[in-house]
């Protein structure tokens, strides 16, 4: 993306948990700590510029709304880095009756959260969940091409965010659609 050279570098940690908002954040923190700890030697002729390695550069390509569709036949874990990657942004989002339905809080979870009965539905069936490591805040999820992505709030078109278990109590029907 920028192939330009450095005067300075700073590694960042991660959790693996972050959204692409909440990188953005602390990226602009870290290079607005990197330009003051930098500028002034740099000015000075101390920190002599050094070009970056050609072969370690990246090119990307414009973020389009439809990079935010769910798309059922990959697995849960690649939704849920898509769900991070996208937020705020387009956001990771599904279909529902005709309305868009936006997947706010997901989690990828084990196959063995499904009932037995609906272990041979296709992706993107809407399914309960259920077992000895379901929790409340998880109460149904979506098949994928594999595992199950657990849906904790969401919020369809027109509609506030709500967390799933709310969403379910005011849209049953959601349970065995086909997203």
């Amino acid at each position: 993306m920028d192939t330009g050279p450095l005067i300075g570098r700073r590694e960042a940690g991660l959790t693996g948990n972050e959204t692409a908002e909440e990188l953005t954040t602390d990226l602009f923190r870290l290079g607005a700590e990197l330009l003051l700890d930098n500028l002034d030697p740099w000015v000075n002729g101390k920190l002599p510029a050094q070009p970056q390695n050609e072969a370690e550069s990246t090119v990307t390509r414009k973020v389009e709304r439809e990079d935010g569709r769910a798309d059922w036949r990959v697995s849960a874990a690649q939704l849920e880095r898509r769900r991070r990657a996208y937020t705020p942004w387009p956001g990771l989002y599904t279909l529902w009756e005709g309305k868009v339905l936006k997947l706010l809080n997901v989690a990828d979870l084990p196959a063995s959260v499904l009932p037995q009965a609906a272990r041979d539905r296709p992706p993107g069936t809407v399914v309960p969940l259920s077992g000895p490591n379901q929790d409340e805040e998880t109460p149904f999820g979506v098949i994928t091409g594999e595992g199950i992505l657990g849906l904790r709030t969401l919020q369809l078109e027109g509609r506030k965010a709500v967390p799933a278990a709310e969403f379910l109590r005011g849209y049953p029907a959601i349970i065995d659609a086909c997203l």
